[in-house]
């Protein structure tokens, strides 16, 4: 398991980080560190270090009433926090990403007619194609 970083200019492969965590399910950056999930209850903050090897900065449990939530799919900055979808589920959560406090639980089942293994898994934000107030979800 590894991250693959890219060069942004030529898209060429730069460099692979190992990823002992768990298999990649969601990443995001917060324009300075990476945040990741595994499909666990945890966040992983990865930082680069002075040679610009990944290493774990930071792993908070993401809680709603005090008890976690599981099977954090896809995830998503929008400045300060991150939305996460919730595999399997129709549930949006945003969280603070660094204390794990879920402060916002959405269900969008009303969007789409999702179900099985046909559920939303996928987060998008862009200021500039959607606004400010809007998130893009795909299942």
């Amino acid at each position: 398991k590894v991250v693959v970083e890219y060069d942004v200019a030529t898209f060429r492969e730069v460099q692979r980080h190992p990823f002992p965590y768990g298999e990649g399910w969601g990443l995001t950056t917060d324009g300075c560190d990476l945040l990741a999930t595994t499909g666990s209850q945890f966040i992983f903050r990865l930082r680069p270090d002075a040679t610009g090897t990944l290493q774990l900065a930071s792993k908070v449990e993401v809680t709603h009433q005090g008890r976690p939530v599981k099977m954090l799919n896809e995830i998503e900055y929008v400045t300060p926090k991150v939305w996460i979808n919730q595999w399997h589920t129709n549930w949006l959560w945003r969280v603070d990403p660094l204390t794990g406090i879920c402060e916002l639980v959405m269900n969008i089942q009303g969007l789409h007619r999702w179900h099985g293994e046909a559920t939303p898994n996928g987060i998008g934000y862009s200021v500039e194609a959607l606004g400010e107030d809007k998130l893009l979800v795909t299942g």
